[in-house]
């Protein structure tokens, strides 16, 4: 089963809840990799597994109002909050930052934990 999300309802501080839905997300996805890859690899071609991803984005769409409650952004600081968390979410990017194998989890939860940080205040970045 995927983690359950409700130990993180519970921790107050956005970042501090981002980081522990990451860390047990990527662990799942550590656990999981094979199936998932297959999955993806086969979903164009096996209408069953189609299903099985409506679920599992159904659930990240959950996690992603969970993760993205507390965090100080309004209009367009909103949006791309909610994107970044979408984005760093998706097994398809955990795959991305640990296909490198020196890229460890705790890695991989720190820079997706910062590309949060980054979208909910856009004009950081902005030149």
């Amino acid at each position: 089963p995927l983690p359950d999300a409700g130990p993180w309802r519970a921790i107050h501080d956005p970042r501090q809840r981002l980081t522990c839905a990451l860390d047990d997300l990527y662990a799942y996805y550590e656990k999981t990799e094979p199936m998932f890859s297959n999955v993806f690899r086969d979903l164009d071609l096996i209408d069953a597994l189609k299903p099985a991803i409506v679920s599992i984005e159904e659930y990240l769409t959950r996690v992603a109002e969970i993760l993205g409650r507390g965090w100080a952004a309004r209009g367009h600081g909103r949006h791309l909050l909610v994107a970044a968390l979408r984005h760093v979410l998706d097994f398809r990017t955990w795959c991305s930052l640990t296909a490198d194998a020196q890229i460890t989890r705790a890695d991989a939860v720190e820079l997706a934990t910062a590309l949060v940080e980054v979208a909910r205040a856009p004009s950081r970045v902005r030149a």
